[in-house]
């Protein structure tokens, strides 16, 4: 009489937790969750590998070199391109100001690039914002300054509360 196939308990590689025999055949991990954080972590490892060949910094520099290119002649793609990295900056931030150590290590390497500058440098970098609102149509000005205000009486606001909380 033949024997009846027990299904194979296998753990999740990512998470530690049992596998049911009703994932199928040789699954790795236990969820479409575990299972990706398993294939960014495994791709982070390869890429830190890979990162200082010279094969790689040869294709980083031809793939920079044509972004670039792409930038300064393709106006419609550079705006959609830019839109992309500010909110990835906005993403990234947003994470950030959830964990204070990590948001105050933030600003202390912003403010450390910053004085870092050369006095060219600084001076460029303030002339360019200068020029920035200097561009602003007046009631837009207005209206921006405004808002900037209202966020600055915001935060103001939430310090105090959390520290008269804290007492």
């Amino acid at each position: 009489m033949p024997r009846k196939r027990t299904p194979k308990v296998r753990i999740c590689e990512w998470c530690g937790h049992l596998i049911g025999a009703e994932r199928g055949p040789a699954s790795k991990t236990c969820s479409p969750e575990c299972q990706r954080d398993r294939n960014n972590d495994k791709e982070k490892k390869r890429y830190q590998r890979v990162k200082h060949t010279p094969e790689w910094q040869e294709a980083r520099a031809d793939y920079i070199a044509r972004l670039k290119h792409r930038l300064q002649t393709d106006a419609a793609f550079a705006a959609r391109y830019m839109a992309g990295r500010r909110a990835a900056v906005r993403k990234y931030r947003a994470e950030l100001e959830k964990d204070p150590v990590r948001w105050a290590k933030y600003q202390e390497r912003h403010r450390a690039w910053f004085h870092n500058l050369t006095p060219e440098q600084r001076d460029n970098t303030r002339a360019q914002n200068r020029a920035w609102y200097a561009n602003l149509d007046p009631e837009f000005k207005r209206l921006f300054l405004l808002q900037l205000r209202e966020k600055r009486a915001q935060k103001r606001l939430q310090e105090l509360e959390r520290l008269h909380g804290q007492e």
